[in-house]
């Protein structure tokens, strides 16, 4: 079952704990600079679902979280279409394929009832990274853009 995530969801102790524990996973495994801060990250996520800037979609077994993905939806600054950009999409291992799919087609879904014009979706440059680009380009996306990272 995948369902919309709503602000009150992050006011449940248990739900926090089992999303912060799938993020702390992609997030080592992907080895991601810096240090997850788990506090910020759902007061974060709180603020933009409070002022309907945010999608957060969460997949579901049982009472399990198995999965979520994040996007922000915001007016381009260059021609004021509206853009759902991807903000993370945590997946636990032994659901990547289909739950992870299903996330994905979901979260598209949704930008088409949301009214969005574009939806921008990142993979990170690890294990996983060639697997992710054929599914972008399968579904129909085309690559834009290549993100660089400094630590000055």
């Amino acid at each position: 079952m995948i369902r919309r995530a709503t602000a009150d969801d992050i006011d449940d102790r248990e739900w926090r704990e089992q999303i912060a524990a799938i993020a702390e996973e992609f997030f080592n495994e992907a080895k991601l600079p810096g240090t997850l801060k788990k506090g910020l990250f759902f007061q974060c996520w709180k603020n933009c679902l409070s002022s309907g800037v945010g999608l957060l979609l969460c997949s579901y077994r049982d009472t399990s979280v198995t999965g979520a993905i994040g996007g922000i939806i915001v007016p381009s600054p260059i021609t004021g279409d509206i853009l759902l950009s991807e903000a993370f999409w945590f997946v636990k291992k032994e659901f990547r394929g289909v739950t992870g799919m299903k996330l994905l087609m979901q979260f598209l879904n949704e930008s088409k009832d949301l009214g969005v014009d574009h939806v921008t979706m990142a993979h990170l440059h690890f294990a996983l990274s060639e697997k992710a680009e054929a599914v972008y380009e399968k579904i129909g996306f085309r690559k834009l853009e290549t993100h660089y990272l400094l630590t000055p």
